[in-house]
């Protein structure tokens, strides 16, 4: 792949991580996007013999509750197809425990709110699609499709009103053989990247939208105070996953269940709050200011969202 050109030559960064939040809203979710989002839409769709011709990015991302107790949602990306059809995409990193009910939470939050089609109730279809750097199911292929059917017959479905795709990129990097002439194959190769460097070079020759992201993503990173953004928030993960990875050393060390969950919760919290608060609460500014959504903020520096809103 060779090395990034870096206008700002502070920041030295040999490769970029595509599923950054931060990157991943550049060459996917903004405005300008759309030919992008398209290319990687029909490329999973085309799996399940299934295709869109146009895709409307909404850039409104949040959705806001009506429920007096209940968090508001901020999303990846949202959009809408040719077809009438709402699309919510996420891009998962972490395999929390709460991942599967927040998902869905997320798509029936978004159900619930979206204007029907007419009088007669004809209500809009609703797709939900998870990009996955954790296995979500052992025995399964790297993508899968979710929806509501008889258990005993997948022909009898109760609706076709919502649908989940999962793409799951950890079983993707364990395969023995792909196809690289394969449009989804590509689309995973690039996700993937720093894994494939080799395979991700001609596919930059066989896809134009895949090196449209790529350009797309060298000019952000062009750009000197997004590209320190992109390295900030790469830093702040790692220094997460460490701190994660530290207290499970810790609690394995003391041999007690509870200790390890205990341990990964503080581990990550003092990590954090031991002379960085200051640092964090400077990143959140910078972040907010350059219009990241509140909810990436909150994953990246673990403060509460409100407190990011008076920032």
């Amino acid at each position: 792949m060779g090395e990034i050109k870096i206008k700002n030559d502070n920041i030295d960064l040999k490769h970029y991580n595509p599923l950054n939040d931060f990157l991943f809203s550049k060459y996917m979710a903004e405005k300008g996007c759309e030919h992008i989002l398209l290319s990687f839409l029909n490329a999973l769709f085309n799996e399940y013999d299934k295709k869109i011709n146009s895709v409307e990015i909404i850039e409104n991302k949040s959705l806001i509750t009506s429920f007096k107790d209940e968090k508001d949602c901020i999303l990846d990306l949202r959009a809408i197809t040719d077809n009438g059809e709402k699309i919510i995409m996420e891009m998962q990193q972490r395999n929390a425990n709460e991942f599967r009910g927040r998902s869905l939470n997320y798509i029936f939050k978004e159900y619930s709110r979206s204007p029907k089609k007419s009088k007669e109730y004809n209500y809009i279809p609703h797709i939900l699609i998870n990009i996955m750097n954790f296995e979500f199911c052992e025995e399964s292929n790297f993508y899968t499709k979710f929806d509501i059917s008889e258990t005993r017959n997948k022909t009898c479905k109760y609706s076709d009103l919502f649908t989940a795709y999962n793409i799951d990129l950890v079983k993707f990097r364990k395969e023995k053989k792909i196809d690289i002439n394969n449009k989804l194959t590509q689309w995973c190769i690039f996700l993937c990247q720093n894994h494939f460097s080799k395979e991700f070079k001609e596919v930059l020759k066989m896809n134009e939208e895949i090196k449209s992201a790529h350009e797309k993503i060298e000019d952000a990173l062009g750009d000197g105070e997004e590209a320190w953004l992109y390295e900030r928030i790469e830093r702040k993960k790692q220094e997460i996953r460490h701190e994660i990875r530290d207290a499970k050393i810790d609690a394995r060390k003391e041999g007690l269940k509870e200790g390890k969950e205990e341990g990964l919760k503080e581990g990550k919290e003092e990590g954090l709050k031991e002379g960085k608060e200051e640092t964090i609460k400077e990143i959140a500014i910078k972040l907010k200011d350059k219009g990241i959504l509140l909810k990436e903020i909150a994953e990246i520096t673990n403060l509460p969202i409100e407190t990011i809103k008076r920032l």
